[in-house]
This record gives structure tokens, sequence and C-alpha cells, in this order.
């Protein structure tokens, strides 16, 4: 999900790392967030502060608890060793989140 999605041209650096991790992204159709209701999910992660910002207008009414704000960038465009990088600090996140449970 994502708040601006588009097909990249080239997603094979990101399909090749979650492949790593055991994840097949290959049929992936990238889709923006406005299409479902962001309220019914018990977290939302927004990878960076720009995106939370964007995020929490569709967010009011519902618990600010809810809102995760990572400080992981987006790899677009860089090399395979920056989507590896990425790839690890999101996992960490997620042990985070799930030990936090």
């Amino acid at each position: 999900m994502g708040l601006h999605p588009q097909t990249a041209p080239d997603a094979n650096n990101a399909i090749y790392t979650l492949s790593q991790i055991g994840i097949d992204a290959s049929a992936h159709e990238p889709r923006g967030v406005g299409a479902i209701d962001l309220k019914s999910f018990d977290y939302i992660v927004a990878m960076d502060a720009s995106i939370a910002r964007e995020l929490r207008p569709m967010l009011a009414g519902s618990s600010s608890g809810k809102l995760r704000t990572w400080n992981i960038s987006d790899p677009f465009g860089d090399d395979l060793s920056k989507y590896n990088i990425c790839a690890q600090r999101i996992l960490r996140e997620l042990k985070k989140l799930v030990g936090a449970q």
C-alpha cells in the first residue's frame, strides 16, 4: 500500500530483496491506501514522519495509537544493497512491534 502508488519501471531490486526473505512479490500491483478503510486496522505503519503527516487526516476519529512512525528511507532507485538495508530495518522494526503486543 502506498500514498501515491505507481508502477515501478524496474522493480527487480525490490522483488529480489523480498524473495531473499521468503516473500514472492513478483505479481504485486501497487494500490493506494485511499482504497481501504485504514480505521479497521490495529496498526498503521508510516515509514517516515512525512508519510505519517499525510496519513493522520485519514485516521481522524480513530485511536491515535494506531499510527506507528518509523525512520526508514525508501530505497527506490538505489542499488541492491540499499534495498537489503531497508528490508533488514523493516524486519527489525516489525519484531519490535510484534514483541510490544
